[in-house]
């Protein structure tokens, strides 16, 4: 649409930077996974080499990279939307990061810079590695979470989380529900509520005195609790930097 209005227009990208590299260089990568194919290498063995020939992602290898977007874009519809998607981009007046120079590797960025018109970094150091003011139970807090945390000791309580679109099977939560209990942890707990039914019987009842688990929390604020002492999470984008921020591991 703004391309027929001939108006300038901007994109907003929110995952990792390294991600939206891995899209631009989907092509390289491919027939990287084709020529080992072709040269006959085991499996583990094409999955660990390194992906030096993409300057932006030589720390990674062809493992980390998600196999729906290698696939031939003429059959795979998550690799076709792919191909589209940075073609698109690659239109924009302008690229948003989600991100800051600074936390980005120089050849990651030089090369974003070159595939794009305008590039901007929308992150801010100073602001996002500052410590985020610690919310007390006189503030708007309608789980309790951080009234909760202000009666733990500092940097004792696990902070358990994976996000609105991670889902950890049933078997995952049972084990990690048990880990908790087991080591008599103190955790807070954000979790759907579909999710509970997936806890050990009893689990609730059992750990009512030292664990906590809502359906939402205030997770910057959560993450820069003094009572918070660790993160469990599905390393999401911002939960990482959430975490950095509050200098929570």
């Amino acid at each position: 649409m703004a391309e027929q209005m001939h108006v300038p227009w901007v994109t907003f990208w929110i995952p990792s930077p390294c991600f939206l590299s891995a899209y631009i260089h989907t092509e390289v990568l491919r027939q990287l996974c084709l020529r080992n194919s072709c040269a006959g290498m085991a499996v583990k063995e094409a999955d660990d080499e390194a992906l030096e020939m993409v300057p932006a992602l030589s720390l990674f290898r062809i493992l980390d990279i998600p196999d729906n977007i290698l696939q031939d874009p003429t059959t795979s519809p998550v690799s076709n939307f792919v191909h589209r998607l940075v073609s698109m981009l690659q239109c924009a007046t302008a690229v948003i990061m989600n991100s800051y120079v600074e936390a980005i590797p120089a050849p990651l960025v030089a090369d974003l810079k070159s595939k794009f018109k305008i590039l901007l970094h929308v992150g801010c150091p100073t602001v996002s590695f500052s410590p985020l003011p610690v919310l007390t139970s006189s503030d708007s807090d309608p789980t309790g979470c951080l009234m909760w945390l202000d009666t733990r000791d500092p940097r004792t309580g696990a902070y358990v989380c994976f996000g609105t679109v991670a889902v950890p099977s049933p078997t995952e939560l049972s084990s990690l529900a048990e880990a908790l209990e087991s080591t008599g942890t103190p955790f807070l707990w954000s979790m759907k509520e579909n999710m509970m039914a997936h806890l050990p019987e009893g689990f609730l009842e059992r750990t009512g005195q030292h664990g906590k688990i809502v359906p939402w929390a205030p997770q910057s604020q959560v993450l820069s609790h003094p009572a918070c002492g660790v993160h469990v999470t599905h390393c999401g984008y911002n939960s990482v930097f959430e975490s950095v921020a509050g200098g929570v591991r």
